[in-house]
């Protein structure tokens, strides 16, 4: 790894614009295509979809390639990016604005008249109502007045939207990402607002967001007990899940995350031999198998272990039979990212033998498979709770049989294991040279920790 390779974070996800799906390394491109026909077909019409997707799912990569699918279908779209592009706080101005730097400015021209009318008539109304209580009380005819001042301008708007959208080539569709970024009484706003002014025929509104914390952003408004999912159904027509990739096409994705990362060199998880650096890349990708993980967890994983490794010289293995300081850094890594409790108690030197860690692991990536006992220790799972533990024990010294008897036992209460896992990790704990683990302990966090009580178990 040469100076100045170092990629220390997730680059923005890229599409090109000649071939949308150049980059699609999860295989997503047939769900796109028919993701995009859903929305070429409701587009005489209208309509909102909510294309829904847990937080780091891959949603922003699949709306941007939908995006550039869609441009070379003809119909015009706009992306508004919820979380960045907030910059007046007023969601019919932010959404109007961003669409008419990316639609035809003539087109676009009445419709941004007609938003800038509606919202000086809504201002009026509400400082009327906020600032000026009084008046309210006074001038009551007046505020019957300027209710149908604002009913007409946001009919006209309406009007002059659809009038835009109109078109021989397909629907306007208006992408909205990062949503459940937003604070909360932004997001309730903009939901509003496209449900109420955005509805038209001829413009279909892709909403892309968790719907999960979207009904967290509701009932941090409405309180705890409230309706959120029901509440939210309101503001949709028609609901998309993205699914979770298949386990292959994850595999590419690490390799190419690896890449991109700059430790392809020294990490690979495809076809190579056990026992070597390939482990480490296996055992990272434990961090999109476990429980309420993601796309973007993995990624987390990889970039955070770029600095650690880069530390390591190629080569450098201080005892062959133990584990390679780079799997060691896959580990923590790892640990860090699927159970962020578990590896604070490593951290602060609460969890003094490793077996919380372990039983944070079980809860996140289920109790141990035993389909083949004898190779659990050596799959990815297993090496990194024997490197947790070998690396952790504070009983690293006397006899082996009690050594092993004391891994089993406590394995198997972290686990809940059968008696025969339970053995077996006991006596096949892998070697691991403690200062060289105490040393990448220190990689890895950055910070030092009790000295181990012995050096090698």
């Amino acid at each position: 790894m040469r100076r100045g390779d170092l990629q220390l974070r997730a680059p923005e996800f890229v599409v090109d614009a000649d071939d949308p799906f150049a980059n699609d390394r999860l295989n997503r491109q047939h769900d796109i295509k028919s993701f995009c026909d859903v929305i070429q077909n409701a587009g005489e019409h209208g309509a909102i979809i909510l294309l829904d997707g847990q937080w780091g799912s891959g949603k922003t990569a699949f709306v941007k390639m939908a995006t550039a699918h869609l441009q070379t279908q003809d119909p015009r779209v706009a992306e508004f990016n919820a979380w960045k592009q907030s910059h007046t706080e007023i969601p019919l101005a932010d959404l109007v604005a961003a669409i008419s730097t990316q639609i035809d400015k003539s087109k676009m021209k009445a419709v941004k008249k007609a938003a800038g009318n509606a919202l000086v008539h809504v201002s009026k109304m509400a400082s009327r109502g906020i600032v000026d209580v009084d008046a309210m009380k006074i001038s009551k005819p007046e505020i019957i007045d300027q209710w149908e001042e604002i009913e007409k301008a946001v009919g006209e708007f309406r009007t002059q939207l659809q009038l835009a959208a109109s078109s021989d080539n397909g629907p306007l569709v208006v992408i909205i990402d990062e949503l459940d970024r937003c604070r909360p009484d932004y997001a309730l706003k903009v939901l509003e607002t496209v449900r109420h002014l955005f509805d038209v025929p001829g413009v279909v509104v892709v909403l892309a967001a968790n719907l999960k914390e979207l009904c967290h952003t509701v009932q941090s408004i409405y309180g705890p007990n409230f309706t959120a999912d029901r509440y939210l159904r309101r503001f949709a027509d028609q609901y998309v899940l993205l699914t979770k990739p298949d386990e292959q096409h994850l595999s590419e994705f690490l390799e190419h995350t690896l890449e991109i990362a700059g430790l392809h060199t020294r990490i690979s998880a495809a076809n190579s031999p056990m026992g070597t650096d390939a482990d480490a890349g296996k055992v990272l990708q434990l961090a999109i198998e476990a429980t309420g993980c993601s796309i973007r967890d993995l990624e987390q994983a990889i970039f955070r272990a770029v600095a650690p490794i880069a530390s390591v010289e190629p080569g450098f293995h201080p005892r062959p039979s133990a584990p390679q300081p780079t799997l060691m850094i896959a580990a923590l890594t790892t640990l860090q990212v699927i159970a962020p409790d578990a590896y604070r108690g490593i951290v602060d030197g609460d969890d003094d033998d490793g077996f919380a860690a372990i039983a944070a692991i079980c809860k996140v990536l289920g109790k141990p498979y035993e389909d083949n006992i004898n190779d659990w220790p050596f799959t990815p799972r297993g090496q990194l709770e024997s490197i947790l533990i070998a690396g952790m024990s504070t009983a690293s010294s006397g006899k082996v049989a009690e050594i092993s008897e004391n891994i089993s036992r406590d394995y198997q209460k972290a686990t809940q294991c059968s008696d025969e896992l339970a053995a077996t990790m006991g006596s096949r704990i892998i070697g691991i040279d403690l200062r060289t683990f105490n040393w990448v302990r220190r990689l890895v966090c950055f910070r030092d920790y009790k000295p181990s009580t012995g050096e090698q178990i």
